[in-house]
């Protein structure tokens, strides 16, 4: 799991480090109701996907509800937050 992550599994699909990845890293994270992770920036870009369930992303100065389907991309060096937002029935 990546440093200030919580709440949530991790699998590397391709790493940035070896040749034959081209510099390209795949994750799949999955997090739990309440799980996240904390305001921080990345050397690389970062797309993420909503598979299911829906995640509040915060930025600098905005936020954005992504529930599933919805797609962000996180530039490199911006700051970011992730929140995975409870179910409620």
């Amino acid at each position: 799991m990546a440093s200030g992550c919580f709440g949530c599994w991790s699998i590397s699909k391709l790493d940035s480090s070896t040749d034959a990845s081209n510099g390209l890293s795949l994750s799949v994270s999955y997090y739990l109701p309440q799980g996240g992770a904390e305001m921080a920036t990345s050397p690389g870009g970062h797309a993420y996907y909503v598979l299911s369930g829906s995640v509040l992303m915060n930025g600098k100065a905005e936020e954005h509800l992504l529930e599933s389907g919805d797609m962000i991309y996180i530039a490199a060096g911006e700051k970011s937050a992730i929140k995975k937002m409870a179910l409620i029935k």
